[in-house]
C-alpha cells in the first residue's frame, strides 16, 4: 500500500508523492512533497501587490529568469537597490553584463541618456 500524502488545502504550493512495490515476501513504500517555487513567488507577489506594494511584488517576480528577460526587453527593467527605470537598467548592466548581452548580443553597449538640467 502507498501512503497517503496530503496537503490538506487547494491553496498550497507543494504536490504530494507516494508509491509502493511489493513482492510475494517484502515490500517498499515511500511518500514525500515536492515544492513548487514558482507557485511560491506567484503567491508572495500577489500578497505584496494587495499590500500596495507593487515594486516589491515586481522585484519578487524579477527572480526568474524568464520575468527579467521580459521586463527588460519591455522597456521596464526590473527594480534593483531601490532604483526603478533608467536607474535600474545602469545597476543591472554593472552587475550583471552577460545578461544583457544574451537578449541583445555580445556587441550590446548600454547607452546612457542625458539628462535634462533646469533649462540650460
Amino acid at each position: 500500500m502507498a501512503p497517503a500524502v496530503s496537503s490538506f488545502s487547494q491553496d498550497v504550493c507543494s504536490l504530494p508523492v507516494s508509491g509502493a512495490i511489493s513482492s510475494t515476501v517484502i515490500g517498499f513504500s515511500a511518500g514525500t512533497v515536492i515544492r513548487d517555487d514558482n507557485c511560491e513567488r506567484i503567491k508572495l507577489a500577489r500578497a505584496l501587490n494587495d499590500l500596495g506594494l507593487k515594486v516589491t511584488a515586481v522585484a519578487i517576480l524579477c527572480d526568474d529568469p524568464r520575468v527579467w528577460d521580459a521586463m527588460e526587453t519591455s522597456g521596464s527593467p526590473c527594480p534593483i537597490g531601490g532604483s526603478i527605470g533608467d536607474a535600474a537598467r545602469r545597476a543591472w548592466w554593472q552587475l550583471y553584463p552577460e545578461r544583457f548581452r544574451k537578449l541583445y548580443g555580445q556587441d550590446f553597449v548600454l547607452s546612457v541618456r542625458l539628462t535634462p538640467t533646469g533649462g540650460k
